[in-house]
């Protein structure tokens, strides 16, 4: 097995994941209460993982919206499906922890929602510090996406429709 960092093992444990993917559901479930389509458990991790594209959410807030986020910095798009194939073994290992801890369920209609039972509220940390920082952008990603409300939709701002 190939040696990982302390910062690279310590942001890709399923558990710190979970609370990334925790955060991303909260916040898409505030604009949509149906839960987020499963496909779109994909997208917070490499995007939140990725420096080069943290970055491009310096000077957005909870307004923003994911259409003008990409709008400002469509350099976004380019290798993003890479990127999301690359990290969806540790997407599916965090997912499979918050399901596994009742952090997170899936309801009947198969989309991802909050399970109170495994945790009441939601850790936080300061956005001055590095897991703080992922944690809000995966708030944020959430919620832009909730507000979509059309997984098509997302995927194709995205160019994750070929």
């Amino acid at each position: 097995m190939p040696s990982q960092s302390t910062d690279t093992f310590a942001y890709t444990n399923p558990a710190f994941c979970a609370l990334m993917l925790r955060g991303f559901v909260e916040h898409y479930m505030k604009a949509d209460k149906k839960g987020v389509p499963l496909p779109l458990m994909l997208l917070p991790l490499p995007i939140a993982l990725s420096g080069d594209l943290a970055e491009t959410f310096d000077g957005t807030n909870s307004r923003t919206g994911l259409i003008t986020w990409v709008g400002r910095h469509p350099e976004i798009t380019l290798d993003l499906g890479r990127r999301i194939e690359a990290v969806t073994p540790f997407s599916r290992e965090a997912l499979l922890f918050a399901l596994s801890r009742r952090i997170l369920d899936v309801n009947d209609a198969g989309n991802v929602e909050l399970d109170e039972a495994g945790m009441k509220r939601a850790l936080r940390f300061p956005t001055s510090e590095p897991r703080g920082r992922v944690l809000s952008i995966t708030r944020a990603l959430g919620r832009w996406v909730g507000e979509v409300r059309s997984t098509e939709t997302v995927l194709a701002c995205l160019g994750l429709n070929q």
